[in-house]
């Protein structure tokens, strides 16, 4: 696909749609890791992109923003704990990046990644969440 073809399909790009390509290119939050969840995406969505972009952020348009952005589908999972953010147990996982990596992964390694990364998130002292925006500390 050439240059000019890929600016006119993100040109044409709903708000929602366009927001989160660009945050999974940027590793903003809430698509700093390659495994997600939708329903903690939806959970750790800034405020002020829920009031500005449409169509509204839900399971359904969020799923649908991932595909246009090249996320790719994977198993629904059992967690093996619940999810902080959502409290589910079981969850469809999402790879937004690596997805050849991933793909052919078994349920229980995915969820092992998944952890992984989350926790790496969680436990990054150099970086922090600032109104909606990731912020490197010196």
């Amino acid at each position: 696909m050439t240059a000019a073809k890929r600016e006119m399909q993100l040109d044409a790009l709903g708000s929602l749609d366009y927001y989160v390509h660009e945050a999974i290119a940027n590793k903003a939050p809430p698509f700093e890791t390659d495994l997600i969840s939708v329903e903690d995406v939806i959970s750790r969505f800034p405020l002020e992109a829920r009031r500005n972009l449409r169509p509204e952020a839900n399971e359904k348009s969020i799923s649908m923003a991932l595909k246009k952005a090249g996320a790719t589908k994977l198993d629904r999972v059992s967690l093996g704990k619940n999810l902080e953010t959502t409290g589910a147990s079981r969850t469809v996982l999402w790879a937004i990046r690596g997805q050849a990596m991933v793909r052919d992964l078994r349920p229980a390694k995915l969820v092992e990644i998944f952890w992984k990364q989350r926790e790496e998130r969680i436990d990054n002292r150099d970086v922090v969440e600032l109104f909606g925006n990731t912020v490197k500390v010196p």
